[in-house]
């Protein structure tokens, strides 16, 4: 399985990719959630806030559909440069929804419908985000946060460090390309 991240912009209606990189890592939370998936079993995983949580199987377990204004879960951005280490269980430094100084706003995370063809099949995963703030922000790290049991405890799937700015009054997108090949 290989990931990508792509920072983008809309031009004309089109999506213009700024940069792209391959995702740092899905971290321990990742595979110790998908093996609770699979094995219908009940695991012990950090969540977001660095609690502890018994997490077991369930139908809304993954789920990274954050909607608008919602920086708890989906794609979130920061500004940390800490090195991506497996026991990461959240962004180094998040930045905040809103429009005051050093925040930007979250818009919804949606996730594309996958496809399948040549040999692999992949989906997107994606974010916009506006600054509104009166400056500049240079953003450092993005992460991607699955929602488990409905709305209780986010858990931090992958964080990779990719820098990129949002000019003030401008809005850059995150977009998580999850590919399988055979």
């Amino acid at each position: 399985m290989d990931v990508f991240v792509e920072v983008f912009k809309e031009e004309n209606g089109k999506k213009k990719v700024l940069k792209r990189k391959k995702a740092s890592s899905f971290v321990k939370a990742f595979i110790g959630l998908l093996n609770v998936q699979m094995a219908q079993a009940t695991r012990t995983i950090k969540d977001t806030s660095g609690t502890d949580r018994s997490y077991g199987a369930n139908s809304n377990n993954f789920a990274v559909n954050a909607g608008a204004g919602t920086s708890t879960y989906g794609i979130q951005v920061g500004t940390g440069t800490n090195a991506v280490t497996i026991d990461d269980y959240k962004l180094q430094t998040q930045i905040a929804h809103g429009t005051g100084a050093g925040q930007l706003q979250y818009g919804a995370t949606s996730i594309d419908t996958y496809t399948v063809s040549s040999g692999r099949a992949f989906f997107n995963v994606q974010r916009l985000f506006t600054n509104s703030s009166g400056s500049d922000i240079t953003v450092r790290e993005v992460g991607l946060v699955g929602l488990f049991y409905s709305t209780s405890y986010p858990v931090l799937l992958d964080r990779t460090l990719i820098e990129f700015t949002i000019p003030n009054g401008e809005t850059r997108g995150v977009n998580y390309q999850i590919i399988v090949s055979v």
